[in-house]
């Protein structure tokens, strides 16, 4: 069943130092990863924390100082036009994705993430097409949802990733990264991160 957690929280901003050079490592980190075909699906590309922390070193530190390096578990990289994507939940179950520390990578400008809901309970599984759990999305279709907050992709930001929601920019060429956490943040992790009502969206 479709069935988000802290559904008034959508997203919070983070204020991450040396946001240039990490900004400048992730994109570097995407660009290989491209040339080496880790592409899960059309839209999105997964590395494993342990293939990829070692080519972000300031990342790595400021991870290492907000007390959750040991949780990061992989990178998803989105680098295509998604407007047309439907709107989708990042796991049909929620104790395997439930944030997403999102980085906005390139041509970002007037792109945003919209966020909405639905009377449905049950959502179209991908889970049915062999893939995997932390890949496991679920989706439906935009008539059958309203949408409920959007937020600019032009700051670091850790996203509610329960709550349906899609990527929406007329950029072909913008790029995002996503971080994820097993275990997922808890408020504690959050607060280290410098927000200091985490979970609420003030």
């Amino acid at each position: 069943m479709y069935n988000p957690i802290r559904t008034n929280w959508f997203y919070s901003y983070v204020d991450v130092p040396n946001l240039d050079s990490i900004t400048t490592e992730l994109i570097k980190l995407s660009e290989d990863v491209v040339h080496l075909k880790r592409r899960t699906n059309p839209f999105y590309v997964n590395v494993s924390a342990e293939d990829g922390i070692d080519a972000c070193p300031t990342l790595k530190c400021y991870l290492q100082e907000c007390g959750i390096l040991t949780k990061l578990n992989r990178f998803l990289f989105s680098s295509n036009q998604v407007t047309s994507s439907v709107i989708h939940v990042d796991s049909y179950d929620p104790a395997y994705t439930q944030c997403s520390l999102n980085f906005a990578l390139k041509h970002c400008e007037n792109s945003y993430t919209a966020f909405y809901k639905t009377n449905l309970t049950t959502l179209i599984d991908s889970g049915k097409m062999g893939l995997h759990a932390p890949s496991n999305f679920a989706w439906t279709y935009a008539g059958a949802a309203e949408e409920i907050a959007r937020v600019e992709v032009i700051r670091p930001m850790v996203v509610n990733t329960t709550i349906l929601h899609r990527g929406i920019t007329d950029n072909p060429f913008r790029s995002i990264c996503g971080l994820r956490f097993i275990p997922e943040l808890d408020e504690e992790n959050l607060k280290q991160m410098g927000i200091k009502n985490p979970f609420t969206q003030e």
